[in-house]
């Protein structure tokens, strides 16, 4: 009742009615589903009629409420940019906008890697797309202070919303505040263990500054050097998907010898080169050698004789099926999304080996999920054959091994999956493993529907990623 009251009165809003309606309202907080809300339109009155004052208490209700809807409406985003624009010299106003999108980003983590298929009703970008471009605008803004751009910037890589940041980083000619902002996420140890902070490093070696790019690869190497060598395998996962290969190859002769050696050795211990291939790779003369080095003979041979060991994430979407009891009621704003995309979960030990007539088995930890050449061929049946280059595998156990994983204790999913409907509703789905771009494995699959079930939260689809393990 209150929240219709208040949009009625704020039809034709001016200071006085929005000042003393929002003291009367408390901490009201409101959902909003529509880019031409009352709560919205005030916000466009100029600052003669609504003055900042009243505009802050309008940002700090909204920063308690639900704008999910709304979050990547062009109409709505060009409303953030016009009020960011109108008050640009109205301090009280910037930080409340900043802190409304920091609020709207307060989600679960989801893993900054590329999809080409996700089966989630929405993607997350689609409910923060307009706060997380507030913040990447914030981060890069030479008007705000440098203390408020790195909040903005580990707000960023903290929940793996990082698409606009990277854009406006790679583009930034700034070199004071990219180093800044590069400091300030190397040294925040609470980001050591997302895979955000790699990709992000890794992706901002495409800025054009040689100071900057130094900052870069020094982050990456304290980061590898100083982590639990037990993550390093992800950290060296997620710097691939950063990691423009063209880029820090070209680095690999770059004038400055700190520069040239640091990017080298950043290519070689992602990768997990070999004595020998390092040798071969430093013996290439010229930037399209040495990516013709990387990609054919060292990563092409690989891929012809997959044989070794590998480390498995798992990237899971999910459907909130049922509400879960107990707790507090949330508010709007701390809602958590009934659909959540690209969940990482660590997952079986995989090893690839010979067998008999030289086929190759699959195996996760000591149970067999695919075999490829000689009379037991996984990939045998003509209606499905298997596509040269592929890896074919039952990927049930990968993914059920996933979900009882610490990682998926920690995201609440531990317990609240039924593992017989996910073996169940990959029984008939075509899962092969295709060789990733700079090494290893990976494959997308959608999950049938698994029918009826008491499990509060079902998976609707997962990328299964090998990294291979550096002896």
């Amino acid at each position: 009742m209150k929240a219709a009251v208040l949009r009625l009165l704020l039809i034709n809003p001016d200071s006085a009615t929005v000042n003393s309606c929002l003291a009367a309202c408390g901490d009201l907080a409101v959902k909003v589903s529509a880019d031409d809300d009352p709560l919205l339109t005030a916000l466009q009155a100029d600052n003669e009629k609504v003055n900042p004052k009243a505009k802050q208490a309008l940002l700090l209700l909204l920063s308690r409420s639900d704008l999910s809807a709304i979050a990547n409406s062009p109409k709505f985003m060009e409303l953030l940019r016009s009020v960011k624009e109108e008050n640009d010299k109205e301090p009280a106003v910037k930080s409340a906008l900043l802190a409304m999108a920091a609020s709207q980003l307060n989600l679960p983590y989801q893993a900054p890697f590329p999809r080409t298929t996700q089966a989630a009703a929405y993607a997350p970008e689609e409910q923060t797309g307009g706060f997380e471009k507030v913040l990447a605008d914030v981060v890069m803004d030479p008007k705000v202070d440098q203390a408020s751009a790195q909040k903005a910037a580990v707000i960023l890589v903290a929940s793996g919303r990082i698409n606009a940041l990277k854009d406006r980083f790679v583009d930034s000619r700034d070199v004071d505040r990219c180093a800044g902002i590069i400091r300030t996420l190397a040294k925040t140890k609470e980001l050591w263990k997302r895979e955000s902070l790699p990709v992000f490093l890794a992706s901002a070696l495409g800025n054009s500054s040689e100071d900057v790019r130094k900052e870069v690869l020094s982050a990456l190497t304290i980061l590898h050097d100083d982590c639990d060598k037990n993550i390093r395998w992800r950290i060296n996962l997620a710097v691939r998907q950063g990691l423009d290969v063209n880029k820090v190859v070209e680095l690999t002769f770059d004038p400055s010898k700190r520069v040239a050696e640091q990017a080298t050795a950043l290519i070689k211990r992602t990768i997990g080169m070999t004595s020998k291939e390092a040798r071969d790779f430093d013996a290439s003369c010229g930037t399209q050698a040495r990516i013709t080095c990387l990609t054919e003979r060292i990563l092409g041979e690989r891929t012809k004789d997959p044989v070794g060991q590998y480390a498995c994430l798992v990237l899971v979407d999910a459907e909130v099926t049922a509400q879960q009891p107990g707790g507090p009621a949330p508010t709007p704003a701390q809602t958590a999304p009934a659909n959540r995309t690209n969940i990482p979960l660590t997952s079986a030990r995989v090893t690839i080996k010979r067998g008999e007539q030289d086929a190759l088995e699959i195996l996760a930890d000591s149970t067999q999920i695919g075999r490829l050449g000689g009379s037991g061929d996984a990939g045998g049946d003509p209606a499905n054959p298997v596509q040269p280059g592929t890896l074919p595998v039952n990927p049930g156990e990968l993914l059920a091994e996933a979900l009882r994983s610490d990682d998926a204790r920690k995201e609440g999913l531990a317990g609240k999956v039924s593992l017989r409907s996910i073996r169940d509703g990959v029984k008939q789905e075509k899962c092969e493993l295709k060789p990733e771009p700079l090494g290893g494995w990976s494959a997308e699959l959608t999950l049938s529907s698994q029918g009826p079930s008491d499990s509060p939260i079902r998976i609707v689809a997962a990328k299964i990623i090998l990294q291979p393990l550096i002896p």
